[in-house]
């Protein structure tokens, strides 16, 4: 297969210049602008040959850049140009748009997102560089000419299912009846009592679903394919003496880091996003379990953190409207609206970047204003007799998980 690969001077534009990008995501409506700036990249202007392919062997070295000169392709294979202005434009941005994707991927948390770029600003200059290829059913290679740099296709293509939000929550709320029905088995509840308690809070997931599945943009999920691209590394070549030697230094593609503009406390700052990640995932599910356990994590203050004491019958209660109630609110802003209210992050000048929370403004009247309301519900019947129920209620509760019955 070596032997078949052919050495060509590929017609490439260069392209260099500012682009627009706007990212969106099946789970959302919401659609998100960022500037960017391309540096120096190289789109294919063969229409026989994979562009990504091609991309994956990049960078050359543009030091080696000369001005054209007819000496220097003779006697070797060139390739003109043929492919029209509108593929040139659509490969320009396909690439362009393959740069950000990794950067865009950690981001959102999912492979589910469309990029959409706009380069009109961009300087496009015509160049050739020299590229050995081969081609073969689906066997495709390509190796740098100038860098020495291998990329391969890959021959079978590699699938991606994104489950629907729907299907995720139906998960967790079967888990949830799980682990209903556990506790209650190990509790010591009948096995047959047990089990009538869980299926009537899965009927009641089932209803509460059934009224949510048009509040939602994303019902359905998507199988997707690819090809996955190899390379030989970072690790490039260069000539010594009519040699490749291997470089010392590593030279990177330059891709800029997506900016994007927001306006924060009625100021446009450059922002980054994160809408999934382990840590937001696993806050939202231990502040799930700490609302449902909230009584028993008071008990265990109560009485000095004795466990031997620690009696969660007490809590019975507070179990039967936080077991419903918690999943639900974790499935509508863990899973279903997750993608609506991104973390934020600001960049500093100096390349880090800092997490904004919306800034609360208190002032004397606020305050006055929310005590006299608290006040109010503590004083005025008849919400201040189910207030103090509650809080009655709540205390009574938390002694008798502490300390039992």
């Amino acid at each position: 297969m070596i032997s078949e690969l052919k050495g060509f001077y590929l017609p490439y534009e260069m392209v260099h210049g500012p682009v627009h990008c706007r990212v969106s995501c099946r789970r959302t409506s919401e659609v998100y602008g960022f500037d960017g700036f391309v540096n120096d990249e190289f789109i294919n202007g063969s229409k026989q040959l994979d562009n990504l392919l091609l991309d994956a062997m990049e960078p050359f070295d543009l030091d080696g850049l000369e001005a054209f000169d007819f000496a220097y392709v003779a006697g070797q294979h060139v390739k003109i140009a043929d492919i029209s202005n509108v593929e040139a434009e659509r490969r320009m941005t396909e690439e362009v748009s393959e740069n950000y994707r990794p950067q865009l991927e950690k981001m959102w948390g999912t492979k589910a997102i469309k990029v959409d770029t706009e380069a009109k600003s961009a300087v496009r200059l015509p160049v050739l560089l020299p590229v050995y290829y081969v081609s073969d059913g689906d066997i495709h290679a390509a190796v740098n000419g100038q860098m020495g740099k291998i990329s391969v296709r890959a021959e079978e293509k590699t699938y991606y299912v994104t489950l629907p939000w729907w299907l995720k929550a139906m998960v967790t709320l079967l888990l949830a009846v799980g682990a209903t029905f556990s506790a209650m088995t190990l509790s010591g509840m009948d096995r047959g009592e047990s089990l009538g308690v869980a299926g009537m809070l899965g009927i009641f997931y089932l209803i509460v679903y059934l009224c949510m599945l048009g509040d939602f943009a994303d019902k359905s999920g998507e199988i997707g394919s690819y090809r996955k691209i190899f390379t030989s590394g970072e690790r490039t070549f260069r000539r010594d003496g009519g040699k490749l030697v291997l470089r010392e230094e590593i030279l990177e593609r330059k891709v800029a880091r997506p900016v994007f503009l927001r306006e924060l406390d009625g100021r446009i700052q450059p922002v980054v996003y994160l809408f999934r990640s382990p840590k937001r995932m696993m806050g939202i599910a231990l502040l799930s379990l700490a609302v449902i356990f909230l009584p028993a994590i008071v008990a265990l203050f109560l009485n000095g953190f004795d466990f031997a004491r620690l009696t969660l019958g007490g809590s019975t209660v507070w179990f039967c409207i936080a077991v419903p109630v918690v999943p639900i609110y974790f499935v509508v802003f863990g899973i279903a609206r997750l993608y609506d209210a991104p973390w934020i992050y600001i960049l500093a000048e100096d390349g880090g970047k800092k997490r904004y929370r919306k800034k609360i403004e208190i002032t004397w009247k606020k305050a006055a204003n929310g005590l006299s309301a608290f006040l109010l519900l503590l004083v005025k019947p008849p919400l201040c007799l189910a207030v103090w129920f509650g809080i009655a209620s709540f205390g009574v509760m938390c002694y008798l998980t502490a300390f039992g019955f």
